[in-house]
């Protein structure tokens, strides 16, 4: 049971009244005399008046007290679920980047004014549920919370996610809305595919921008070279100024670059050498009457490198010269060709020998009894990074005539050439590279796709290696890291985003967070010590785009499933008729009992 006016139970105080007046109430009893000259008149006196004397349990009392009760219950408007139909507020906040628009006032600020408003005008019985859009929609508040807790909410909010559909959130406000729930959506841009029962508000206003669409940082001889790409939307050409300066201002003095936007349409790129740190690095964009400040900072931290080290493990001399290792080895980035397989975290052998968290293996030979050469077609599994930008043009290759084991990636008719073995484990676990060719009877290394395809097997060792993949990502992505056994599980660990928010991991092996919002996040092991920072930054066209943003209303264009009388009846309305009628029922019977001679 819940009440819509708390107060009213102060009127439980006539109840203590009504036992009082009984306490202190006294009459005469009704005597039949000749003659009043027979009593005496002193005595009269002393047994008039009111004096407290034994509570008398009648029914006139117990029907007062009854009575008291029912008015102090009418006044507290109580519900006992006989009409349920509390009135009943979905919000969905658009919680794209774009809200946070505008210097003085954004459409955030305008946003919370208008739930406000509504949340004004509800009852104090109302009912909440506050949802904020993405592609996966969270439920801020609710579902069906009391108003009183929608304010905080409101305080806290932030929009900071990159382009998304509306419709998931929508989609939810209408399941957790069905009835009468009156449904409210507050964007900045219109909705083409609203549902008829949501009433939308745009509170968006157009506005030039300009802002960062990608920034990279990458090493540079002897220093390190910033490279950004800048895009502007609305307005004419334009300047701007792009600081980067080291977080710590020990590492040295900030670098200024000037940036101009000829073409709105073109992004401009630029380039900032700066010197080589261990930190991260603040980048900054400064335009005069910049309409969204949250795609205008970025921080950059130094990718990890981690080392593939390939080792020649078994092959015979010829092979191992046919395939050109140290060529390869020189021209990729982050390759290196080692002659003890023990410092070799991935070997070029003739056959298995055993994989394992950072042990990993090319097993290069004709498998089967026989072999074919092959110049094409070949048929190629596109989605596997393997295969990315292999295209074996011209490339002749011999191949022996049995399976191979794994996943396929490169066929020629129904003959394997080349497949890959994953092994799962909390470390990231080994790969092993069937390659079914003879290296004497091909021209595969001296194409440009063997260098390829042995940098691609990099980039697959480098992410399963423990630690991270990256550390420079962008909001919406996810933060990834490796444990280095099993025992680093992830309910040990910690991330704290840059509001200093905790965010515990879950699962076994690699395990993962979304990346909400931008700004520096740091990984705490099981003993709070730092093992890992990572920069995420905004990036996203659509949302820096803000001519499109709106200020509009559109009224909903259905009405609830339920009918509409029953909708309408006010939270408590039953109840307090019944209780009224009580009321009219308890004095009724008093004023019958005490016409009956039952006063005390």
């Amino acid at each position: 049971m819940s009440f819509a006016a708390p107060l009213g139970l102060l009127a439980l105080l006539a109840v203590p009244a009504v036992i009082a007046l009984h306490l202190f109430r006294r009459r005469l009893p009704q005597v039949r005399v000749a003659g009043l000259f027979l009593w005496d008149p002193q005595r009269l006196a002393a047994r008039a008046g009111r004096k407290r004397s034994r509570l008398l349990q009648t029914a006139s009392l117990w029907l007062e007290v009854l009575a008291a009760v029912l008015v102090a219950l009418w006044l507290a408007g109580p519900r006992f679920g006989l009409a349920d139909h509390a009135p009943h507020l979905v919000v969905v906040l658009d919680d794209s980047a774009s809200m946070g628009a505008g210097r003085e006032e954004t459409a955030r600020d305008r946003a919370v004014a208008v739930v406000r408003e509504q949340l004004d005008e509800l009852s104090s019985d109302a009912l909440v549920t506050v949802i904020a859009s993405g592609p996966r929609p969270e439920v801020m508040l609710g579902p069906r919370a009391l108003r009183a807790g929608a304010q905080g909410v409101l305080d806290a909010w932030q929009p900071r996610r990159t382009d998304h559909d509306l419709a998931p959130a929508l989609d939810l406000a209408v399941e957790l809305g069905s009835g009468h729930a009156e449904i409210w959506l507050v964007t900045d841009h219109r909705v083409a595919d609203a549902p008829p029962e949501v009433h939308v508000v745009g509170v968006g206003r157009a506005a030039p921008n300009v802002g960062f669409l990608s920034v990279r940082r990458v090493d540079a001889g002897s220093g390190e070279r910033i490279l950004a790409d800048v895009g502007g939307w609305g307005g004419g050409a334009r300047t701007g100024t792009v600081v980067v300066a080291p977080l710590d201002p020990q590492a040295g003095a900030p670098v200024v670059a000037e940036v101009a936007i000829e073409d709105p349409s073109r992004p401009a790129r630029l380039t900032v050498d700066v010197p080589r740190i261990v930190g991260p690095y603040h980048v900054e964009l400064r335009v005069q009457n910049d309409g969204l400040a949250l795609d205008d900072v970025a921080e950059l931290l130094p990718e990890p490198t981690v080392p593939v080290a390939l080792c020649v493990d078994g092959l015979a001399d010829d092979a191992a010269l046919r395939l050109e290792l140290p060529r390869v080895a020189k021209a990729l980035r982050g390759v290196v060709l080692v002659d003890d397989p023990a410092q070799a975290n991935v070997r070029v052998v003739p056959a298995p020998v055993g994989i394992g968290p950072g042990r990993h293996e090319i097993v290069v030979a004709p498998v089967g009894d026989g072999t074919d050469p092959w110049i094409g077609p070949y048929l190629i599994e596109r989605r596997h990074p393997l295969a990315d930008g292999v295209t074996l043009d011209g490339v002749v290759w011999t191949s022996g005539r049995g399976p191979l084991p794994g996943f396929p990636i490169l066929l020629a008719g129904q003959h394997v050439l080349l497949s890959e073995e994953a092994q799962r484990s909390a470390g990231g676990g080994g790969l092993r590279l069937h390659l079914n060719l003879d290296p004497l009877r091909t021209n595969l290394p001296s194409s440009p796709d063997w260098p390829i395809l042995i940098d691609n097997l990099a980039r697959r060792v480098r992410d399963r290696a423990p630690g991270p993949s990256r550390v420079n990502l962008q909001v919406g992505e996810f933060l990834e890291w490796r444990p280095r056994d099993a025992v680093a599980v992830g309910p040990a660990l910690t991330l704290v985003d840059p509001d200093g928010r905790e965010w515990p991991g879950r699962g076994r092996g690699t395990t993962t967070w979304e990346a909400r919002q931008p700004g520096l996040h740091r990984l705490l092991g099981p003993g709070g010590e730092e093992l890992q920072q990572y920069a995420v930054r905004f990036a996203s066209p659509p949302e820096s785009d803000l001519t499109g943003c709106e200020t509009f209303v559109e009224e909903a264009t259905a009405v609830s499933d339920e009918d509409d009388d029953e909708a309408r009846i006010e939270a408590g309305t039953v109840e307090r008729r019944l209780l009224a009628l009580l009321l009219v029922l308890l004095l009724a019977a008093d004023w019958w009992v005490l016409r009956e001679g039952g006063r005390p």
